[in-house]
């Protein structure tokens, strides 16, 4: 039997969405892992779920749970800016292949960890929202564009606001601040090498709070 995390209902195995409440029963396995007990005993594990997570459908708490973790990257780069700062490996220009590569790896690490993030956090809200209307493809490739990006690092941040401040009742911040504060970052880097590890800290911090913002709007509109 496989017991709904949503509403702890015993559907039969070969069931694919609840009888009861229509919950993916795909989301309820993950979330159940591959208890395998009598229906009472699976009934019972579906509905503890639930009590302890409130009335919060399986599927936003999956979604949620699959947010990226931003924390991974303010953590290296914060270990950049240390290594940068003490270590002394920078203190010399660039003379060899593997000089230059100690200076670029870092900045590269973090670029496609961000642009990561940022797929993912969009994946997620298509996901969640089926009407929001940027694509996680869209959301990448528009950052990595010469020329546009400058209006795209405005524009995504623009909707993700103005898409969130319709489904709560609290506003959050602006999306122009958060595109004003991206590119400030971005801007930080030419400064040198520390700054670079300094921008990308902020970059990861505003980034955390948008994902923060997003996994409670989806807790308040599931």
């Amino acid at each position: 039997m496989k017991a709904c995390a949503n509403c702890g209902y015993a559907n039969l195995d070969k069931a694919k969405t609840c009888v009861n409440c229509r919950t993916d029963l795909q989301w309820a396995k993950v979330n159940l892992g591959k208890f395998q007990g009598t229906p009472e005993e699976t009934v019972e594990i579906g509905l503890k779920t639930k009590r302890e997570r409130g009335n919060v459908s399986a599927q936003t708490l999956l979604l949620a749970d699959a947010l990226p973790n931003v924390g991974i990257g303010i953590a290296f780069a914060a270990m950049w800016l240390v290594v940068a700062g003490f270590s002394g490996v920078y203190s010399n220009p660039p003379t060899t292949f593997l000089d230059y590569a100690l200076r670029f790896l870092p900045w590269l690490i973090s670029i496609i960890y961000w642009l990561y993030c940022l797929y993912v956090i969009h994946k997620v809200l298509n996901a969640h929202f089926p009407d929001y209307p940027i694509k996680p493809v869209k959301a990448v490739v528009g950052m990595l564009i010469p020329v546009f990006s400058f209006y795209w690092i405005f524009e995504w941040p623009h909707k993700f606001a103005w898409f969130l401040n319709r489904n709560v009742s609290r506003r959050i911040a602006p999306g122009v601040l958060y595109g004003g504060l991206f590119l400030a970052c971005f801007l930080v880097q030419g400064l040198g090498i520390s700054w670079s590890a300094v921008g990308w800290i902020g970059i990861f911090l505003i980034t955390e709070h948008m994902v923060v913002t997003l996994r409670n709007t989806m807790m308040q509109s599931s």
